[in-house]
């Protein structure tokens, strides 16, 4: 084992260790010029597009927020408002002629904070479906 006596700056030391993966292993993935977080995320919106196209959703969005709780004051401080940032919002009719909107998340993994942030959104918009992909 070798010892090294001289000094380094954190920068240097951090490109001699080289990219550290994501923390799920989940690779960045680029379609149609859009950078998604994981290749299922992309995956499911080439599949919206397609639904969209044959006319079975009438549109969905990306990456769209829901404040999960407000902010507020305690203690003098502000703490930050929670949102549950959805990877998909997607609108389609029912039989019955009524508009339906579902809320589409891609998971490969869930973490007790995903748990969380679901109960809190179901308990927040009932009126929309989360769909876990």
């Amino acid at each position: 084992m070798r010892i090294m006596n001289e000094r380094i700056s954190y920068l240097a030391y951090r490109q001699m260790a080289g990219k550290k993966p994501s923390k799920y292993r989940s690779q960045k993935t680029v379609v149609y010029g859009i950078l998604f977080d994981s290749q299922k995320e992309a995956n499911h919106y080439c599949e919206l597009k397609l639904r969209k196209q044959a006319r079975e959703i009438v549109d969905f969005f990306r990456q769209v927020p829901f404040l999960l709780h407000e902010g507020y004051y305690k203690d003098g401080k502000w703490v930050k408002p929670i949102y549950y940032i959805a990877d998909f919002l997607v609108l389609r009719w029912s039989e019955d002629n009524e508009l339906i909107i579902e809320v589409h998340e891609t998971k490969g993994k869930w973490t007790p904070m995903a748990s969380d942030k679901r109960k809190m959104f179901e308990r927040r918009y009932p009126q929309y479906r989360l769909i876990v992909i």
